[in-house]
């Protein structure tokens, strides 16, 4: 697991909200789905995700 994917982990299980990826990275958006982690809010820049329940 990347660094990055384990510390949005440990923020999320301490009562953290997500993470965030630029729009054109869509390998990083990809792999944070195949993890569970769902899309909320996207916009010209960003991509924010939250972990699906």
């Amino acid at each position: 697991m990347s660094g990055a994917i384990l510390l949005a982990e440990l923020a999320r299980a301490n009562g953290g909200h997500g993470i965030a990826t630029h729009v054109l990275l869509n390998e990083n958006i990809a792999l944070y789905q195949h993890l569970g982690w769902e899309i909320t809010r996207k916009d010209d820049t960003k991509v924010l995700m939250k972990k699906a329940t």
